[in-house]
């Protein structure tokens, strides 16, 4: 900027200069030097259209379904098709987002006519999700830096980055909901439901098993039985409406969701706890089933595609969730990224309905690690914080 600044300073006085020097005195030669300039900025824009429209740019990548943190081949080519050299270029990469090992010698180029320049090194991803890396766009100034264009890859590189895997060896036990008591567990004694320590008598069960008070009350043998304890599923609830703040930030606050997802589905799989995780891409809802760790597997290969592009929230969603459940109570646990009005409303209903609610704040507003409000567990989650430490009990 600052020599475009200089040029166009000099080219200015130059310009001036030549319109005095042949307004006084006359002559060839001045007027043809102030016809020259006059012609300069015409033939500047004609070389950067033609630079535009002509240069040829190529970005090539080793995979574009990686994990974040593991360094992946990548090429970056620029050639030129014309008998004029290509100067200067100035080349911008996407560097918030990846480390890019060919950086600094690819950022600015000088490419001779009929000529190709290629740049091979490797590309490291800092966050999880589908976002661009590589080059995003190139400067192509005029030789004197009067003008310049601006040349966007038309054909950008986009990566589908998968998180890493983090194991929680003991996971916050508001999140896991572990021993909890099956609330379909009923054993019903003709149209009656009496508990679910008890059940109507099978011949061959044990004399010392009836129920004889319940059996004088029906006047119907029934049998006692140990109550049933299991692991309810709990339902993961991801709200992936659109984030609205800049695009580096919502990569981020993208990349700790997805990562607080992998960490506690793979601690359920691991413990063979059962996780129904609920989320909406492109308006449809899609559910996806964990009670083991090929699971947990299936789910990792493609957890990435998770994108934040809802215009809604997640509380329509949570709703569902809770219809789904037909009125029971279940264990309900909800991330988002400051979570708007209407999620807390609806998770008020649920606590209503008897659901143990755990959220799962992202970048939260209050310094408390977790707040406790009866039914209602909130984790607030930093950028800078540990995931294993904030899930861990």
């Amino acid at each position: 900027m600052r020599y475009m600044i200089v040029f166009r300073i000099i080219y200015a006085v130059l310009f001036i200069a030549a319109f005095v020097f042949s307004s006084f005195y006359g002559g060839y030669v001045p007027e043809f030097i102030r016809y020259t300039l006059m012609c300069v900025p015409a033939l500047l824009l004609i070389y950067l259209c033609v630079v535009y429209m002509r240069m040829r740019q190529k970005q090539t990548i080793q995979d574009m379904f990686i994990v974040k943190g593991e360094p992946v081949d990548y090429t970056f080519t620029v050639k030129n098709r014309d008998i004029i050299p290509y100067l200067d270029l100035r080349v911008h990469f996407y560097e918030n987002t990846a480390d890019i090992s060919i950086l600094e010698q690819a950022s600015r180029l000088d490419i001779l006519p009929f000529s190709t320049i290629s740049f091979k090194g490797k590309i490291v991803c800092k966050y999880a999700g589908v976002y661009n890396v590589g080059v995003n766009t190139i400067e192509i100034p005029d030789f004197f830096h009067v003008f310049r264009l601006k040349y966007r890859c038309r054909k950008p590189v986009k990566v589908h980055v998968r998180p890493r895997k983090i194991h929680i060896t003991s996971i916050k036990s508001c999140i896991s909901a572990k021993n909890n008591r099956n609330p379909y567990g009923h054993y019903v004694i003709g149209n009656d439901v009496c508990g679910s320590s008890i059940r109507n008598y099978i011949p061959g069960d044990s004399m010392k098993m009836i129920h004889w008070k319940n059996t004088a009350k029906i006047h119907e043998l029934v049998t006692k039985q140990n109550e049933e304890v299991f692991e309810e599923s709990t339902a993961l609830i991801i709200d992936t409406r659109v984030l609205k703040v800049g695009i580096t930030d919502r990569i981020i606050a993208a990349d700790k969701i997805l990562h607080s997802i992998v960490a506690i589905a793979e601690s359920f799989a691991n413990d063979n706890m059962k996780l129904e995780i609920f989320y909406k891409n492109t308006g449809c809802t899609h559910k996806i089933y964990i009670g083991s760790e090929l699971d947990f597997e299936r789910f990792y290969e493609t957890c990435q595609d998770i994108t934040f592009l809802e215009t809604h929230s997640a509380a329509g969603l949570i709703s569902e969730v809770l219809e789904m459940n037909a009125g029971h109570s279940r264990n309900m646990v909800i991330i988002a990224y400051a979570p708007p009005k209407d999620i807390m409303n609806n998770i008020n209903e649920c606590i209503k309905c008897g659901c143990k609610v755990t959220l799962i704040n992202v970048i939260g507003n209050e310094k408390d690690e977790k707040h406790t409000c009866g039914m209602l567990n909130i984790i607030n989650m930093y950028i800078d914080d540990d995931i294993c430490e904030v899930l861990s009990d």
